[in-house]
């Protein structure tokens, strides 16, 4: 299944590997951070996982960086949170998620722990 658009929420430490490997895969992603430092740095640290990972330049082409979360989930079947392990943060996303995208979409979280 290649050609879906997916959503990234995070261009961090996660959220940059994340999309690098979907793109690698044919998909085109679409990176929502508010944060302009994260956003400034994102393609960077795609040139660092190319050089890593291998591929061609062209996959970079269709990962976009977004600093509004509406138009980065628009029309995307699935959605990868890679947000800081905030509880609130994420029940905040989540709950933005659910207006924004399709009933259909698969929403996933790339928790690992969150502290209490």
């Amino acid at each position: 299944m290649s050609g879906e658009n997916i959503g990234v929420i995070g261009a961090g430490l996660m959220g940059h590997g994340i999309a690098y490997l979907l793109a690698a895969a044919g998909h085109t992603v679409r990176v929502y951070d508010p944060s302009a430092e994260w956003r400034n740095s994102l393609t960077q640290r795609l040139e660092s996982a190319r050089a890593l990972l291998g591929g061609e330049a062209a996959l970079l082409a269709r990962i976009t960086s977004h600093d509004q979360m509406a138009p980065a989930m628009k029309d995307v079947a699935f959605v990868f949170e890679a947000a800081p392990e905030k509880l609130p943060l994420k029940q905040q996303l989540f709950a933005g998620l659910e207006s924004l995208t399709a009933p259909t979409a698969i929403l996933a979280s790339n928790s690992s722990a969150i502290p209490s």
